[in-house]
């Protein structure tokens, strides 16, 4: 249980990182409907973003990433990493295309977001 905690906490960073240091790739606030009876505390909107969109890129991640990992073991183990990275830039594409608070501006910021979260989650 703490390790799906630690990498839904990992995705969260990374997607924070990947807002402040990438131009092209912005998250806008959205506040969360009913979020103050939700949690104890009133998040800022752009945390409580941060907080959907990390959390759902690290489900995924949990629920993809044991699959992959058995179809990788049959290829040879160069090819695992780049699969991985290829896996994080295409659910960055559609979260990008799904919410409007993520804006991902051309391939560069894509590609470079997907290659961080990628090497975050592979350190774990």
């Amino acid at each position: 249980m703490s390790r799906i905690v630690l990498k839904i906490a990992v995705n969260i960073g990374a997607v924070a990182l990947a807002a402040h240091y990438l131009t092209g790739f912005s998250v806008s606030p959205y506040p969360i409907p009913y979020a103050d009876q939700l949690l104890s505390q009133t998040l800022p909107p752009i945390w409580q973003t941060l907080l959907i969109g990390g959390a759902a890129l690290g489900i995924v991640n949990i629920i993809l990433s044991p699959l992959l990992k058995v179809l990788a073991a049959l290829l040879p183990i160069i090819t695992f990493p780049i699969l991985s990275v290829a896996l994080n830039v295409a659910l960055l594409f559609f979260a990008d295309q799904f919410f409007i608070e993520l804006s991902i501006a051309s391939l560069r910021p894509l590609l470079t977001a997907g290659l961080a979260i990628g090497i975050l989650n592979a350190v774990l």
